[in-house]
């Protein structure tokens, strides 16, 4: 049974249709849901005056940012939030740890998830990694 259902959000997918396609099936489960967004963590060097930590800043922004979207299209709904900094899949695997979810629910645009699957990109190592079923929503703007 589905208890606890964890939505990836972040910049490649329209959050709102994910988020809502998510917030759905948690009401027809009965379940509650969390939301994870994960600011990537900057290293390495200083490139035409811009730090790594001004980047790693902009990315925790855009976190907020998109929590906070979500939040307010979604005043009712009692969200667990992971705005965490790090490399997106160590994080994703410590969050499903650590908060046990039942099952992970990504967004994609159509025309790019089997060419983005099939390549050696972080969506298929996240897939592979992972200990729960992977529930994948397609979402165009």
């Amino acid at each position: 049974m589905v208890k606890k259902i964890l939505v990836a959000v972040d910049d490649q997918a329209p959050d709102i249709c994910l988020v809502g396609k998510a917030v759905e099936l948690a009401e027809q489960l009965n379940a509650e849901i969390g939301l994870i967004d994960v600011a990537r963590l900057s290293v390495g060097y200083i490139e035409a005056g811009i730090y790594p930590t001004d980047l790693e800043e902009v990315d925790r922004k855009r976190v907020e940012k998109t929590v906070e979207r979500i939040r307010t299209a979604y005043p009712d709904i009692a969200f667990t939030d992971f705005k965490l900094v790090g490399d997106p899949v160590e994080e994703l695997k410590t969050v499903i740890e650590e908060w046990q979810p039942d099952m992970l629910v990504v967004g994609h645009h159509r025309h790019s998830i089997l060419l983005r699957l099939s390549e050696n990109m972080k969506e298929r190592r996240l897939i592979n990694q992972l200990s729960i079923p992977v529930t994948v929503f397609p979402c165009d703007a």
